[in-house]
């Protein structure tokens, strides 16, 4: 099987895995794709002598987190809270998570591959990006204004939140990997993920939006400044830092502001934060290894069923403190990467994506882990031994 083809198919398998709620008893067409491929990928690529950083990386992460799990969900049964149905819910998605991306982490990490796989991971974002907006224009002008659907993109997905959660980075990846594409192609791309995203009526993404893309350009006109001439470079980067405090300062007024008219819409914030407070009572009952894979937050109390709607709460209510230590060094060790890299922007896509999901439980997605990944994987290069060298240049050529 071509490496190509793998590649493609795993692309176009995370765009329905996000993109589409459609589902057949419990799995989605985006999950058994993404499952085929990587069988396929775990047949196809030969084995190397040592695993490179990333997969090493990946493989103690996935490993402990799941032990987490494992050990919370004894807890949780000998505490009388377990429930069969979320728990298989989440226990599905989050193994298969997982077990799917490192089963491809061959292909992740040969560099050859990798850059195919972005080029491809930007085609089809940019893809579904344009298919929702020119949806959300057919619905408008057959159904009017009076569908309750048209303030949330009723376009491709009836879930606004997962295609808000697909466009997050997209946007910072079409800026980082500018050359791969022509610029029209990234400026549509771009123009058509903003549009949607903003349909999508995601203010989570919106907020998330205003720090990534602040951080951004701030990050970017230091960059400049610092490429330029030694003559008057102190003077520059402080003018610049200047300004970038300002503007940082102007940007959080804005969020400050638009999160509080949020807030007051219909009592919502209120209710997040009484999710939040329930989950984290949740977490109390089990604060090492948590209550295992499951929803145990609730309007009323804890353990009614659902989600705090926080990555990081509902991580820790699902592998205890413990399992959200594991997370936070992983995206330490992807923001650390990409910072000695100097890819700053993509640093801004990672801190969009993470204040994304402190608002929604993001982690049984597999375009979250896919996203994170990728930025590690462009931010350390694999060092291979030479005979595993030989073989990674061979399985690249099929890539061309």
């Amino acid at each position: 099987m071509p490496t190509r083809r793998l590649i493609s198919l795993f692309a176009w398998a995370i765009v329905g895995c996000g993109a589409s709620r459609w589902r057949l008893m419990g799995v989605g067409p985006g999950e058994v794709l993404l499952g085929i491929t990587s069988a396929m990928a775990l047949l196809a690529v030969s084995e190397q002598d040592s695993a490179p950083p990333l997969s090493r990386v990946w493989r103690w992460f996935a490993g402990l987190s799941l032990l987490c799990l494992f050990t919370g969900t004894l807890w949780a049964l000998a505490l009388g809270v377990w429930r069969a149905g979320d728990f298989g819910h989440d226990a599905v998605a989050l193994t298969f998570c997982f077990g799917s991306l490192l089963c491809l982490m061959p292909l992740l990490t040969v560099p050859e591959g990798q850059r195919h796989l972005i080029r491809q991971f930007l085609r089809a974002g940019v893809a579904f990006a344009f298919a929702n907006l020119l949806t959300y224009i057919l619905f408008r002008w057959v159904l009017g204004e009076t569908s309750p659907w048209i303030g949330r993109l009723n376009g491709v997905s009836t879930n606004p939140n997962q295609v808000a959660l697909y466009v997050c980075s997209l946007p910072f990846w079409l800026m980082h990997a500018a050359s791969a594409h022509s610029r029209l192609f990234s400026c549509i791309g771009l123009a058509a993920c903003l549009a949607v995203g903003w349909l999508s009526g995601s203010e989570a993404l919106r907020l998330a939006w205003a720090v990534g893309f602040g951080l951004a350009g701030f990050w970017s006109v230091r960059d400049w400044a610092q490429r330029r001439p030694t003559y008057g470079r102190p003077y520059r980067l402080a003018l610049v830092t200047l300004v970038g405090l300002l503007l940082a300062g102007a940007v959080l007024a804005f969020c400050w502001t638009y999160a509080a008219d949020i807030y007051a819409i219909g009592g919502q914030g209120d209710l997040r934060l009484l999710r939040w407070r329930h989950g984290l009572t949740a977490v109390g009952y089990s604060p090492l290894f948590g209550l295992g894979p499951g929803a145990f937050s609730g309007n009323g109390g804890a353990f009614e069923g659902q989600e705090a709607h926080n990555l990081y709460i509902d991580w820790m209510a699902s592998g205890g403190v413990l399992a959200g230590l594991l997370l936070l060094g992983f995206q330490y060790h992807v923001a650390r990467s990409l910072i000695r890299a100097g890819h700053y922007v993509l640093l801004a896509g990672l801190v969009a994506l993470l204040v994304f999901g402190g608002f929604h439980y993001v982690a049984r997605h597999p375009i979250f882990w896919l996203s994170q990944l990728l930025m590690l994987g462009c931010a350390t290069p694999s060092k291979f031994s030479s005979s595993a060298n030989q073989r990674a240049l061979c399985a690249a050529s099929s890539v061309r």
